[in-house]
């Protein structure tokens, strides 16, 4: 049975890209997704407190809200069994501790926040956001404006405050190991194999399905096109009369469910 998307309209900006996005509900048609207990995972912030000198406390709070419920928006419409919650808010000080890259935020932030990191370490299901302000942030934004490093920080994201509400999801979707577009990967990795470029203990995350997709004029949530489609990448779901997926190389929806239920049996199994 297929269902049509029953939300409005979306006009929002990305951390890839500059430009507005657009995809219009009436042609996006979704499949029935099963009657299954959704995973709960809880997301923590961390802003930069400079940039404070821009935005409100209202202004980041509404962010937040924004950012998890387009998370919610994407999950739900791709069928996969996981709630986004925010587990709040928290400032850090980069005046004297600007980050250069993945490695020293993670470190500077271990300096400042170190039970963060530690929950994030001990909790497989809550996840660190670092969101540095524009004057602190080491990103290129006509390249890229957030990242993660999942082979080493598998709960860790840092993103720059300029990246839109569909940045978050990208991210988090990196962290259940969900790729590119194959072509965009192909020319990423440059010749080389995810493998290569993977820990051994970790080979057996990479799928072959785990890929964004294109369908009409528009990209999978984790695509790196200018036009976004709120989904993952699924053989079930069409967008203007274009199926967004394959299930050999680009079946994202499906990486995502298998580690919604993989998290799942971690939290259940916890003694605490």
């Amino acid at each position: 049975m297929k269902l049509k998307v029953v939300s409005i309209c979306l006009i929002v900006g990305t951390a890839f890209v500059s430009a507005l996005l657009y995809f219009d509900s009436q042609k996006l048609v979704l499949s029935q997704c099963a009657d299954e207990e959704k995973v709960e995972t809880w997301v923590q912030f961390v802003f930069d407190y400079s940039i404070l000198n821009d935005f409100s406390i209202e202004a980041l709070e509404e962010r937040i809200d924004e950012d998890l419920a387009l998370s919610n928006l994407i999950l739900a419409n791709s069928c996969v069994p996981m709630i986004r919650k925010s587990a709040g808010y928290e400032f850090f000080d980069a005046h004297n501790a600007k980050p250069e890259d993945m490695l020293s935020s993670h470190y500077e932030l271990n300096l400042q926040h170190s039970s963060l990191l530690e929950r994030a370490y001990q909790e497989p299901n809550f996840y660190v956001v670092l969101v540095l302000s524009e004057d602190s942030s080491y990103f290129d934004f006509e390249y890229k404006i957030a990242e993660t490093w999942v082979d080493l920080f598998p709960n860790f994201v840092v993103s720059d405050v300029r990246a839109g509400p569909l940045a978050l999801e990208h991210e988090l979707g990196h962290l259940a190991w969900a790729q590119h577009d194959l072509e965009t990967l192909s020319s990423q990795v440059q010749g080389r194999t995810l493998e290569s470029m993977t820990a051994e203990d970790n080979q057996l995350q990479i799928k072959r399905y785990a890929h964004a997709a294109l369908c009409g004029d528009s990209g999978t949530i984790m695509s790196y096109e200018k036009n976004i489609v709120p989904i993952y990448s699924s053989p079930n779901i069409t967008y203007q009369g274009r199926v967004c997926g394959d299930a050999e190389s680009a079946d994202n929806a499906r990486l995502l469910t298998e580690y919604a239920r993989a998290l799942r049996a971690k939290v259940d199994a916890r003694s605490w």
